[in-house]
Formats: C-alpha cells, sequence, structure tokens
C-alpha cells in the first residue's frame, strides 16, 4: 500500500467519524488501521465455499493487557464486495468511548505514581 492509498483511506475513516485514524500495511499484505488507543488488523481470509473471498478484521485495544485482560476486543469477517473500512469504522465508533476513556485514567494514574 503506498502512503497515498493509506491518506485516503485515513480520509474516508475520518469521514465516516474515526477519530485520528493512522493507516499502514506490511510486506505480508496485512492493513493496520489505528485510533488509539485501538488497532484493527486487516488480512485475507479463507474463502468461503458459498459466499466467496473473506477479509478478516481484528480490533484490538492495548489498554487491557494493563487490566491483565486479552487485547482483543472483536472479531469479524467480511466477505469480498462488503465495505471493509466500514466495518472497521462501525467497530471503532462502537469501542472507542470506553477504550479512549479507559487510556485517559491509565494515563493520569501512572503520572500520579510518578509524581
Amino acid at each position: 500500500m503506498t502512503r497515498k492509498a493509506a491518506v485516503a483511506v485515513e480520509q474516508r475513516l475520518r469521514a465516516l467519524g474515526v477519530y485520528r485514524p493512522y493507516v499502514s500495511a506490511d510486506s505480508e499484505g496485512r492493513v493496520f488501521v489505528e485510533s488509539y488507543p485501538l488497532t484493527a488488523v486487516i488480512t485475507h481470509g479463507a474463502c468461503d465455499p458459498e459466499m466467496g473471498p473473506t477479509e478478516c478484521v481484528k480490533v484490538t485495544d492495548c489498554t487491557l493487557p494493563r487490566l491483565g485482560q486479552d487485547s482483543t476486543v472483536t472479531t469479524s469477517r467480511v466477505f469480498i464486495g462488503q465495505a471493509v473500512i466500514g466495518r472497521v469504522a462501525e467497530h471503532f465508533l462502537a469501542f472507542w468511548d470506553v477504550a479512549h476513556a479507559r487510556s485517559v485514567e491509565q494515563d493520569y494514574d501512572a503520572l500520579k505514581r510518578t509524581a
């Protein structure tokens, strides 16, 4: 993915209401969408015999491991022809407020401990 393509996806996500998205990709074809403290990883999934090829979306929250919980918030499969970016935006909008409040609280607690 070129940086120009990533910026176009970021603009689309911002238009859908995602707070400060950052999009990148790795050499294995995975696409990463970050909106701190959430990260979505989009990977190519298997081919469903009835529905066709799929994309897998996994959303993680970096504040959960600090509480001793698994970082995975949700996973979903998106079939070809459906809007993957729209699904990522839906997940971010559903989970971002709670995750952000938790990250602010954790940052505040960390500052209190160091002072």
